[in-house]
């Protein structure tokens, strides 16, 4: 029987489970039914073209390709500067579906890898939950099942995996909750293959994500807790000695990490903790063969350990031995991108989080959350719930500052706030049970016969009236029997019904009290339910709305309240790519690069790669200088095409002219002479149109956002600034070639004789 009902449950987890997955996907799929199959934003272009050139020239061609197209004049060696991982996952899932006979398109596999890969991080989230929790030998499969439910909706991991966004995240969240999953798996089971798994699954994920530098720190910060709170075992450290001399042999194989294994400061970390592992086997073969006190060698090994620590920290890192890399040190600092790098601080998603951005993208699974570290910090917490809190507090700390660690934040917030709920329901329900045996007690008790009762009080009556008959002659006794009977009797008889009025009036309150437990466990359930409902109706906002505009095509409202798709991006690039020979030349910011490479295939200067701050600093220079000056440096760069995103009739405001404050900080890192507040003045009102300083109103990018728009025959107004429009004609040195149907973009040519 028993056997039974576990068979039944387990049936039951599956079943729900394969619901949660059904979930998982189809959720992601609102930018396909509202829009078309495309790929979104600026970055999946380039991987979506990187994909296409292993699919047609193979693996050897792509580790060695020169992409001449990008960064001219120097070019960008493609495919030694990247992380591979998403492209060569995409090739293999293209060769397996057409070794069985699917002939799908690689860019099909494009738009839909993220739900794939969503629905794998949903399943392995249920058995990571499960392996970590289980609580007094419970089934841990309610936890799981909230906890893959959880992570199905989640809002920020929604947002990298909807369908079209064919990025590097897209499949690397499954391959960070794949690497603790494995190494929660090497910390129960210790074994060798465990630990070949571990390393395989960070080797992976350093192929496809920068973010591997985290999941490895954050088993070395794991490892010097456990050292420092004596939790550690030799066991632990012989795991961590092999999976870092596997990790790091495989990640020397990654060309775009090589070396920097042991150059970059980031990588610190895990050297110190194989040197103090080491250090500590060394001192147990000490104890152990001379047999010396253990508790005073660890105190003087802890001391060692510090000094070591101390000096390494003094001559590497404040000395400038070592260095880091800019988003590493904005990690440390978050106003240092601001300060010294505004490449990186000009990126939306490098902004410190608000705690509105955490209500938005994580919601009210939140709530939880301290519940979850609770479970994982409490004394007799195992060691996976342990290491499982400290990186969720980690990912907690640096999600804080840094938007885009949100997505990783995700996961593992939905895995121990799904244990919260959990441990809120199990104590509910135990509550409740003990509450109902207690009842059931008291049940019984006063279901007892009366005849039994009555019969009991009998037999002490008479025991007490045979003691009497001892003590006194029988005389006196014979004569006074009836009369002392009837008084043992009288006074047993009203201690009985004193005895059942208590109990009476006990069971009256008892039951008003269990009346009130049933009211309050009802109520707070019923509670737990309605914040689940808001997270699965906000969940299902978000992954239909706001993350699910392809940022290709937008949706907007004509005058009659009519909806129409503002499909300028794709018309300008077409229209480049048709009309344009065939090796122009074109300078754009680099936002855009990515896609005007990929979709018009032409030559560009800069784009989202960021690598060369110097010439992102010289095309800035271009834009914010007058035409004379503007055209001077054109020369060095021979362009034939300038192409602005301009946002006034459209109503975008991610253009360029709202990108110009970050445009101008760029380059006055490297010229000094170009300050923000020769454009930037005003602190009332938008420094544009009347406000405009004449800096701005000279500028290149400037006169070609507004130019003609205001003319004899109509008064231009910028609906994204509300201002109304200049009037700007005549350019001396620029030629219009076409702009797009919205307005959304525009492209010059430049004159090459003046």
């Amino acid at each position: 029987m028993v056997k039974g009902n576990k068979r039944l449950s387990h049936t039951f987890e599956i079943l729900i489970l394969v619901l949660i997955v059904v979930l998982c996907f189809i959720i992601r799929l609102f930018s396909v039914i509202r829009n078309e199959s495309i790929i979104h934003e600026y970055d999946p272009y380039f991987n979506y073209k990187l994909s296409n050139l292993l699919k047609e020239n193979g693996l050897y061609s792509f580790w060695n390709y020169f992409d001449d197209m990008s960064w001219f004049p120097l070019g960008r060696a493609t495919g030694q500067t990247l992380f591979p991982g998403l492209m060569i996952t995409t090739y293999l899932i293209h060769k397996i579906c057409h070794s069985m006979g699917l002939l799908i398109d690689i860019k099909n596999i494009c738009i839909y890898i993220g739900p794939i890969f969503s629905v794998f991080t949903c399943i392995l989230t249920y058995y990571l939950t499960k392996e970590v929790y289980n609580k007094k030998g419970r089934n841990s499969g309610g936890a799981a099942l909230i906890a893959a439910l959880f992570v199905s909706i989640s809002p920020a991991h929604i947002s990298r995996t909807v369908a079209g966004s064919y990025d590097n995240e897209s499949i690397s969240i499954f391959l960070l909750i794949l690497c603790v999953y494995n190494w929660i798996k090497c910390l129960k089971e210790g074994t060798l293959f465990s630990v070949v798994l571990c390393s395989l699954s960070t080797y992976f994920m350093g192929l496809s994500w920068g973010a591997y530098i985290f999941i490895i720190n954050s088993i070395s910060l794991f490892m010097l807790a456990i050292i420092i709170l004596k939790k550690y075992n030799i066991k632990y450290c012989i795991i961590y000695n092999v999976y870092y001399i596997l990790t790091t042999i495989l990640c020397l194989n990654i060309p775009c990490i090589n070396k920097s294994i042991f150059t970059s400061i980031e990588h610190l970390a895990m050297h110190g903790i194989y040197l103090i592992s080491n250090l500590l086997l060394f001192c147990n073969f000490i104890t152990n063969i001379f047999n010396l006190d253990e508790e005073k060698i660890k105190n003087i090994f802890i001391k060692i350990c510090f000094i070591i620590f101390f000096l390494i920290f003094k001559f590497l890192i404040f000395a400038d031995k070592l260095s880091w890399s800019h988003r590493s040190r904005t990690l440390l600092d978050p106003t240092y991108a601001s300060k010294h790098n505004p490449i990186v601080a000009s990126i939306s998603e490098h902004q410190p989080t608000t705690w509105g951005s955490y209500y938005f993208d994580i919601h009210l699974v939140l709530f939880f959350l301290p519940i979850g570290l609770y479970e994982c910090f409490k004394k007799n917490a195992n060691i996976e719930l342990f290491f499982l809190g400290i990186f969720t507090t980690l990912c907690m700390y640096f999600s804080s500052l840094m938007v885009r660690l949100l997505l990783i934040f995700s996961p593992f917030v939905s895995i121990l706030s799904s244990i919260g709920l959990s441990s809120i329901l199990s104590t509910l329900i135990e509550f409740a049970d003990k509450q109902r045996e207690i009842k059931l007690a008291n049940i019984d008790e006063n279901d007892k016969k009366p005849e039994d009762k009555c019969s009991t009080n009998n037999n002490s009556v008479k025991q007490n009236i045979n003691n009497a008959k001892l003590e006194t002659k029988q005389e006196q006794w014979n004569e006074n029997e009836n009369e002392n009977k009837d008084v043992v009797e009288n006074n047993c008889n009203n201690v009985i019904k004193n005895k059942i009025k208590e109990k009476k009036i006990l069971n009256e309150i008892s039951e008003n009290k269990s009346k009130l437990i049933i009211i309050s466990i009802l109520s707070i359930i019923f509670l737990l339910f309605f914040l689940g409902v808001l997270i699965i109706l906000h969940s299902t906002w978000c992954a239909s709305i706001a993350y699910s505009e392809s940022n290709i095509t937008f949706y907007s409202r004509n005058n009659e309240g009519g909806r129409y798709i503002n499909d300028d991006i794709r018309q300008m690039y077409k229209w480049i790519k048709e009309n344009t020979e065939s090796d122009s030349k074109i300078i754009a910011w680099w936002d855009y690069g990515y896609q005007l490479n990929a979709m018009s295939n032409r030559i560009t200067y800069i784009d989202n790669n960021t690598w060369n701050n110097d010439q992102i600093a010289n095309i800035g220079l271009i834009l914010s200088s007058n035409e004379k000056n503007g055209y001077e440096e054109l020369k060095k760069f021979d362009p034939d095409y300038l192409l602005i995103s301009y946002g006034g009739y459209s109503k975008n405001s991610s253009d360029d002219l709202n990108k110009f404050l970050w445009i101008i900080k760029i380059v006055n890192k490297k010229y000094n002479f170009i300050s923000p507040l020769l454009y930037y003045y005003h602190e009332n009102a938008h420094p544009l149109g009347s406000n405009a300083t004449s800096f701005m109103a000279n500028s290149i990018l400037y006169k070609l956002s507004y130019y003609n728009i205001t003319n004899e025959k109509v008064k231009g107004f910028d609906y994204a600034r509300k201002i109304e429009v200049p009037k700007i004609q005549n350019l001396k040195y620029f030629e219009e070639v076409f702009t797009s149907d919205i307005w959304g973009f525009r492209l010059y040519k430049i004159k090459q004789f003046v």
